[in-house]
């Protein structure tokens, strides 16, 4: 349904005839300012049939084609048909009766009879932008609704023959902007129009299922896998790059960007519920209105400390933001030592609530230091549910320097440099002839013993005093002559 290029495939592929100019689904498309809508078109949905996505041809057992294709030449009238007519793959009337479903939530403000149309059915819808179209569903065999608002996937009415007006039951589908005219010049908005035109690509017109590819999941909005039967390609980090998965059927994801057309297929960015995150086709997805499994987002993913001294602590932030999804997420966050959660280390987010959680780095030791925080919970995660954290533990150094007092009173030991915290011992050794006396340091005693044992807190100098020893003098006298002394 995605390729630029489809008109041509099915150019001569009409199994009915028209009588007269007709039109069985116009989507007109408005833009311009905001007006008052009771309910914003998040997405839009093929009207025929039961399954998620069709194709134009009629070999694909969807059980659906397009006879007369957007922009194709019809030799009955003379124009260029500008919509899309949708007919049941067994031809002629093997879809008269079958549902019309609403294209996109809305509101009916049309319907009744069209010159040549038979009943016809408009509903108006605004987008997200505030953007404002219509589709209109022509040939209709009966109504369903009449008036008020419809959702997305509701019937509305049934196919018909245009009550005679065509050979056999179809749907007819258009896209038309509010510059789009008829070849009289008048506006289409709000009518059923004539589905026809002069050129094969008049202004204000677009190719209507290219439309609808484009529109069919709105951001944030869910998605199912389905019909597989091997699972759905899961393609990353682009719409273009190679598989690097599957996600089964029944898999549900929620959409994150999109949609981008690629190798034949247009996809869409998803993050499925088991956390894979990428690119997948449109054709075998369909959209779901149960809640959203609820979706969070980590950051920074990676923390650094930087260096810390140790027996020091430093404190660091990330943050868990809950980013989509109804329910609202809970869980833990965990780390192993020397880091450690110091708060934030539980929480419970509804949509669009953030909780900064605070990891301390407390070295025990120096040398550089890994690990991560991890957050634990049942939602997904937009990327990695883990923080890398770094950190260096150093000690602070200071010097012990030793002195003796006198130069020659003895020796020391114990001088060199220290880790704050650490324990040093400086002893002092006397040389013969003297004693040591005791450790000063800026004239003030601080121990008698020769070996003293501290904490290093600081620069330190040392110094070891000696005393000489006292020296014992014998003095022998002599006198001349004997026994006179003086």
């Amino acid at each position: 349904m995605s390729s630029p290029n489809r008109w041509s495939s099915v150019a001569g592929s009409s199994n009915y005839w028209i009588f007269g100019v007709q039109a069985c689904l116009v989507l007109l498309l408005i833009a311009g300012p905001a007006r008052a809508q009771t309910e914003v078109a998040d997405a839009f949905d093929y009207p025929i049939g039961t399954n998620p996505y069709y194709t134009e041809a009629d070999d694909d057992g969807d059980g659906w084609h397009i006879s007369l294709d957007h922009g194709q030449w019809y030799d009955v009238v003379g124009k260029y048909h500008i919509g899309e007519d949708w007919n049941g793959d067994m031809g002629t009337d093997s879809d008269c009766g079958s549902p019309v479903y609403a294209a996109a939530n809305g509101t009916v403000v049309f319907a009744g009879s069209g010159n040549g149309w038979g009943n016809v059915l408009i509903i108006r819808h605004q987008l997200s932008d505030g953007t404002l179209l219509e589709t209109l569903y022509g040939h209709v065999a009966s109504f369903l609704r009449t008036v008020g608002d419809v959702q997305r996937g509701e019937q509305i009415a049934t196919i018909g023959d245009g009550n005679g007006a065509v050979m056999y039951c179809h749907l007819h589908f258009e896209v038309r902007f509010e510059d789009a005219r008829n070849d009289a010049g008048e506006s289409v908005w709000g009518k059923p129009g004539n589905g026809y035109s002069i050129t094969s690509a008049p202004t204000g017109w677009a190719d209507p299922s290219d439309f609808i590819d484009v529109h069919r999941f709105s951001v944030n909005g869910g998605v199912e896998v389905y019909g597989t039967g091997v699972g759905l390609s899961v393609r990353s980090p682009d719409a273009c790059s190679p598989s690097i998965g599957t996600q089964p059927d029944g898999a549900r994801g929620t959409v994150l960007e999109g949609a981008v057309f690629c190798n034949d297929h247009t996809r869409y960015r998803i993050a499925w519920d088991d956390g894979t995150v990428g690119w997948s086709a449109q054709d075998w997805l369909k959209a779901v209105s149960s809640p959203l499994k609820p979706m969070l987002t980590i950051g920074p993913t990676s923390l650094n400390f930087g260096t810390v001294q140790v027996g020091s602590c430093e404190v660091v932030d990330f943050a868990i933001q809950h980013v989509l999804g109804t329910p609202p997420a809970s869980g833990s966050v965990s780390t192993a030592s020397p880091f450690q959660v110091v708060s934030g280390a539980t929480f419970f987010l509804s949509d669009g609530q953030g909780q900064n959680v605070g990891i301390q780095f407390c070295p025990t030791s120096e040398g550089s230091f890994s690990g991560t925080a991890t957050v634990i919970s049942d939602a997904t995660f937009t990327g990695s549910n883990t923080v890398v954290l770094t950190g260096n533990g150093t000690s602070v150094t200071y010097s012990v320097t030793t002195l003796s007092f006198p130069s020659n009173g003895g020796m020391t030991s114990g001088d060199g440099i220290y880790s704050s915290g650490s324990s040093a011992t400086v002893i002092a050794t006397a040389n013969s002839g003297y004693t040591f006396s005791n450790w000063t340091e800026n004239a003030t005693v601080v121990s008698t013993s020769s070996s003293y044992t501290f904490t290093v807190t600081s620069n330190r100098t040392l110094l070891a005093n000696f005393v000489a020893n006292p020296v014992e003098v014998e003095v022998t006298i002599t006198t001349s002559p004997p026994g006179l002394t003086s």
